[in-house]
């Protein structure tokens, strides 16, 4: 994955864990997505897939 243009390696696939994981939990940060700005309603719902998975920014 890559994540603010580094690769990463993260374990899981829903984006609010990684989100947690990476350190971002609890900050003010915008996520996008493959080039799309997703929701902060959709962090808990959107399951990251090596299909799907390639850049968050």
């Amino acid at each position: 994955m890559i994540v603010n243009g580094e690769p990463k390696y993260v374990v899981g696939e829903q984006l609010h864990l990684i989100l947690d994981e990476l350190g971002y939990s609890g900050k003010h940060f915008v996520v996008e997505l493959n080039g799309e700005i997703l929701s902060k309603e959709a962090y808990t719902t959107t399951k990251l897939t090596a299909a799907l998975l390639s850049r968050i920014e």
